[in-house]
């Protein structure tokens, strides 16, 4: 569902500006890692985070620019591991 993925993004972005709140300011396929947003620190705290909050375990190969380099990319691999569709 299109508002799952919306809410989706929203507990992300709200996580996110608890550690740096230019997150507000950034468009959601820009790169997180680019912006200086996201570091190794950040990561394991997001990490951390997201296993929780939506019930799943992140393997090591999963780890991945594509999977956590934008707020888009995030939420496109929540919906596949969690199984969450957009409609």
């Amino acid at each position: 569902m299109r508002s799952t993925m919306n809410n989706t993004k929203k507990v992300i972005r709200d996580f996110l500006g608890e550690l740096d709140d230019r997150i507000i300011k950034v468009e959601d396929d820009r790169s997180l890692l680019e912006e200086g947003i996201i570091d190794s620190l950040k990561m394991v705290e997001l990490l951390s985070f997201i296993e929780g909050r939506y019930g799943i375990v992140v393997d090591d190969d999963e780890l991945i620019p594509e999977n956590f380099e934008t707020l888009n990319a995030m939420v496109n691999f929540l919906e596949q591991k969690t199984g969450m569709t957009q409609k």
